[in-house]
């Protein structure tokens, strides 16, 4: 007779790892002091908005000689976001997602009671003066725009639908009776 040895494995426990839940904000507004990678103001700065799927360039505007810029809510997608920040002298982008941003900026967006998902300051919204509209707020309901063409789609294809159904209640009835006639 045969014994088989049978070995065993320790197999131990998976090491849990810690990983970031949630997304960076999408920011509606953006208003702010460019900054490097070691926390240093960047005047005269390169700042591309760039998607975040597919890297594909948004908008580009540059930062004033003290470093500070804005993006107004018709510049910015409505999708997950970062920003390139470019310093003229270096040349190397820095890539900056919504949350650091909004780190780097903390002071001076506390400092002047601004919201930059609502695109608020101090509760009020804050108005374009490239086109003098008040910036719109991504959560808000779109007003519908109401046209008559496809009402009068909506209505023949109800129409449609309509006779059809009436054909087949009365093709149903049909159906009934003639198989209750031939039962008798």
């Amino acid at each position: 007779m045969m014994k088989l040895a049978q070995a065993s494995i320790r197999i131990d426990p998976p090491t849990p790892t810690v990983k970031p839940i949630g997304f960076n904000p999408i920011l509606s507004y953006i208003e702010g002091y460019a900054y490097d990678e070691i926390g240093k103001i960047i005047p005269n700065a390169k700042i591309v908005v760039t998607l975040n799927d597919n890297d594909e360039v948004f908008y580009t505007t540059s930062a004033d000689t003290t470093g500070f810029f804005t993006v107004y809510s018709n510049n910015l997608p409505f999708f997950e976001y970062y920003l390139e920040i470019t310093d003229p002298v270096v040349g190397i982008p820095v890539k900056q997602t919504t949350t650091e941003f909004i780190t780097l900026n903390q002071d001076y967006i506390t400092s002047e009671d601004l919201d930059l998902i609502k695109s608020t300051q101090g509760g009020s919204s804050i108005v374009n003066p490239e086109t003098g509209d008040i910036n719109t707020i991504i959560n808000s309901i779109p007003t519908p725009i109401v046209t008559t063409q496809p009402e009068a789609k909506a209505t023949g294809q109800t129409l449609a639908i309509i006779v059809l159904l009436i054909f087949l209640i009365i093709a149903l009835i049909t159906g009934v009776f003639y198989i209750l006639k031939k039962r008798k």
